[in-house]
C-alpha cells in the first residue's frame, strides 16, 4: 500500500531534501497504539498496542502500573469499552470465508468479554450451540440485582428433528448475556425488518425500531412489542437509525440522514414528540453518562469540538483543551463527571500524543504516542489557507509543507478527502500527508464544497457538483498556490481514496493539463 501510494514521487520530480527523514515504513505502518478507554471511575485505562501486524490488549492503573495484558493477534480491533469496573468488551472483526455457493466473503464481528477479576476472556455466544458465533450490535449494559448484563444481537439457529442446529435466516434476535457467568437468554425476537432495540440501565427494552427495505419505511415503537408506531418515516436508502438513550429517561435518540439535512432528534417514548439537537453542528460521535447511559453531549467537527448540555462539563472539557495551546485536542475517553479524561494532541511538531488529564489536580501525563519514531523535527508544518473558488465561494484547505524547506517552487500533491458528506480535513498530523512532506512535497487537502464542518449551506452547495464545481474547487487551490510561488504548477499530482479516488480520476480526465499524474 505504501509503495503504491508513494510511487507518484518518480512522476513529478523529487525535491532535494536537506532533511533526513524517517523511513517511509514508519509513516505507512500501523500506529503503535490504536484505542484507549478510561474506566468509569477513572482509576484505570485500557489500550490496544500494535507490534508489527499483531495487537495486544493492555490494562493499566492510572499511575501506569500494568494490571493485565493479553494477545489479540492480527484480528481487527474496532472498539474497546468498559462494562462496569471489571469487564472490558472488545469488538473484533475478521473475514469469514463464505461457502462456494456465495459470491463473496464477509466481515463478521464478535465481542470478547474480558473479565479482569477472573483473568478470563470469552467470546460472546461462543458457548451457545443455538446462536451463531458473531455479534450484531450492542444494545445496552445493565446491572440488575447485582448481575451485570450485556444485550447483544445474535442470529439464532433453527433446530431440526435430529437435534442439530442449522442456519436458516440472516436476521438477529436480542439476547441478554450475564457478563460474569455467561448465562444467556433471548429477550426479544427479530425478523426480516432489521430490528434494533434500546435497553435502559435497569435492563428493560424501552424502544424498538424496524425498517422495511421493500416499502422504504422506518418505524419507531415504544417497548419491545408491536403496536402503533411512535414515529414513521419514508427512508428509501435506510439512512434513519435509532442511536441510544436521550438526555432524560423515557427518551431515545434518532439520527435521520434520509433528507437533504442530517438531523439528530430526541424522541419522547410517551407521545412521539421530537426535538432536534445539535442544530447545524456536524456530529462525529455521541457522549453518554458513564452510569445512566443518558446522552450528555456529542463530538462535533466544529469548535469547540464537543458540545455538552451541562455547562460544568463543557467548562471542564474546555479547560483540558486550554492546557495544550497551539495543538489540536481530541477527547478520546472520560470518567464519571469528566473528572479524568484521555485526550489526544497533535499538530505543530507533535505527531500525536495521548494524555491522561486529571481535572482536580490540573495535571496531564503523557501515556502513549502512535508514531514514536517520528520526532518533532520530522513533522512538516501544517496550516489553514483560504482561497476563492471560480464562482466566488470561499474555500478552506489544509497545507502541509516539507520540514526544513523553503516554501517556494515545491512539487505538490493534491489530496482530496473521501466521503464527501460528513467528512473534512483538519489541522493536525496526517500520516499520509506527512509521508509526502517528508520527501520534499507540499500537500494540499482542500475542504471543497460538500465538505462537512462549515454548515449546511456549504455542504448542500456540493449537491450535483461531482466532477463540476467540487472538482474545480481543487484546481482553484492549485492555481492559488502557484500564484503565490509556493508550488511549481508543472509538478502537481492528485491522489485520493473513496470520493478522493473519484476526484483523482476526474482530475486527469475532465481537467486536462492540471495534473501530471493521478493515484
Amino acid at each position: 500500500m505504501v509503495r503504491t501510494r508513494l510511487a507518484i514521487m518518480c512522476c513529478i520530480g523529487l525535491s532535494g531534501t536537506a532533511h533526513s527523514a524517517p523511513p517511509l515504513e514508519v509513516y505507512g505502518g500501523l500506529p503503535g497504539v490504536e484505542l484507549l478507554s478510561l474506566s468509569p471511575a477513572g482509576d484505570k485505562y485500557a489500550l490496544v498496542a500494535v507490534v508489527g501486524e499483531t495487537r495486544r490488549l493492555a490494562v493499566l492503573s492510572y499511575d501506569g502500573q500494568l494490571l493485565s495484558a493479553a494477545a489479540v493477534g492480527v484480528a481487527k480491533v474496532r472498539d474497546i469499552r468498559w462494562a462496569g469496573a471489571d469487564h472490558l468488551l472488545v469488538d473484533i472483526e475478521s473475514t469469514f470465508k463464505a461457502p462456494l455457493m456465495f459470491s463473496q466473503d464477509y466481515e463478521l464481528s464478535t465481542v470478547i468479554n474480558v473479565d479482569l477479576v477472573k483473568r478470563k476472556a470469552t467470546a460472546i455466544f461462543s458457548h451457545m450451540e443455538s446462536v451463531a458465533n458473531a455479534v450484531f450490535g450492542l444494545y445496552g449494559i445493565a446491572r440488575v440485582k447485582e448481575h451485570l448484563y450485556g444485550y447483544f444481537g445474535g442470529i439464532s439457529y433453527e433446530r431440526t428433528g435430529s437435534g442439530d442446529y442449522v442456519f436458516t435466516h440472516g436476521y438477529w434476535d436480542l439476547y441478554r448475556v450475564d457478563l460474569d457467568t455467561a448465562e444467556t437468554s433471548r429477550e426479544a425476537l427479530g425478523d426480516e425488518s432489521g430490528r434494533h432495540w434500546v435497553v435502559s440501565p435497569d435492563g428493560n427494552v424501552i424502544a424498538r425500531s424496524e425498517y422495511s427495505e421493500r416499502a422504504g419505511q422506518w418505524r419507531l415503537y415504544a417497548g419491545p412489542g408491536h403496536g402503533k408506531p411512535l414515529l414513521e418515516r419514508t427512508d428509501p436508502q435506510g439512512d434513519i437509525g435509532i442511536i441510544g438513550l436521550g438526555r432524560n429517561s423515557g427518551t431515545v435518540l434518532v439520527a435521520d440522514d434520509a433528507g437533504d439535512q442530517d438531523v439528530v432528534e430526541e424522541v419522547s417514548l410517551a407521545d412521539g414528540k421530537s426535538e432536534e439537537l445539535f442544530g447545524d453542528s456536524t456530529v462525529q460521535g455521541y457522549l453518554y453518562d458513564r452510569d445512566s447511559m443518558q446522552l450528555i453531549g456529542a463530538m462535533t467537527q466544529e469548535e469547540p469540538r464537543a458540545l455538552f448540555f451541562d455547562p460544568a462539563l463543557l467548562a471542564r472539557f474546555k479547560g483540558a483543551r486550554q492546557a495544550f495551546p497551539g495543538l489540536n485536542v481530541e477527547l478520546i475517553s472520560y470518567g464519571r463527571h469528566l473528572d479524568r479524561l484521555i485526550v489526544k494532541t497533535d499538530g505543530g511538531t507533535d505527531s500525536g500524543t495521548y494524555w491522561l488529564v486529571d481535572i482536580a489536580s490540573g495535571k496531564a501525563m503523557p501515556v502513549a504516542r502512535p508514531y514514536p519514531m517520528i520526532k518533532d523535527a520530522d513533522v512538516g508544518p501544517t496550516r489553514r489557507i483560504h482561497y476563492v473558488a471560480g464562482d466566488g465561494l470561499g474555500i478552506e484547505a489544509i497545507l502541509t509543507l516539507p520540514p526544513g524547506h523553503e516554501a517556494k517552487n515545491l512539487p505538490l500533491v493534491v489530496m482530496p478527502h473521501g466521503g464527501p458528506i460528513g467528512i473534512n480535513d483538519e489541522i493536525g498530523f496526517d500520516w499520509w500527508a506527512q509521508a509526502y512532506a517528508s520527501r520534499g512535497y507540499a500537500v494540499l487537502q482542500p475542504n471543497y464544497r460538500g465538505s462537512s464542518g462549515y454548515g449546511r449551506a456549504f455542504r448542500q452547495a456540493g449537491f450535483g457538483q461531482w466532477g463540476r464545481k467540487m472538482q474545480t474547487d481543487l484546481s482553484d487551490g492549485v492555481a492559488a498556490l502557484a500564484k503565490d510561488g509556493i508550488i511549481d504548477a508543472k509538478r502537481v499530482c492528485i491522489v485520493g481514496a473513496s470520493y478522493g479516488g473519484y476526484a483523482a480520476l476526474a482530475g486527469v480526465t475532465l481537467q486536462k493539463g492540471v495534473y501530471r499524474c493521478a493515484v
